[in-house]
């Protein structure tokens, strides 16, 4: 899936608002600065973003990928290599 740059855009935003601030992100403020409501229900209809109040926005686990931040997609990959290892000795057990 290629993402334009507004979407890459507010993937960003989403996911460094839950990174920095441990908070969703409000749909009025991405609609003020990115001016186009229609990424983000396209963001949400591809299962990038996620809400339970149609106000409030939360990257899923694959925005972290898909932003396009190379220190986001790192922390991601790290992320997982750690889950995966834990996963993987719980198994063996």
């Amino acid at each position: 899936m290629a993402l334009s740059e507004v979407e890459k855009k507010v993937l960003i935003k989403v996911v460094r608002g839950y990174l920095d601030r441990k908070a969703a992100t409000r749909r009025r403020e991405l609609n003020l600065e990115f001016e186009d409501p229609e990424v983000i229900d396209r963001l949400y209809r591809w299962q990038l973003l996620q809400t339970y109040d149609s106000d409030n926005y939360l990257p899923t686990p694959i925005a972290f990928h898909y932003c396009g931040d190379p220190e986001i997609q790192l922390l991601a990959k790290r992320s997982t290599a750690i889950v995966a290892r834990v996963f993987s000795k719980l198994y063996r057990q």
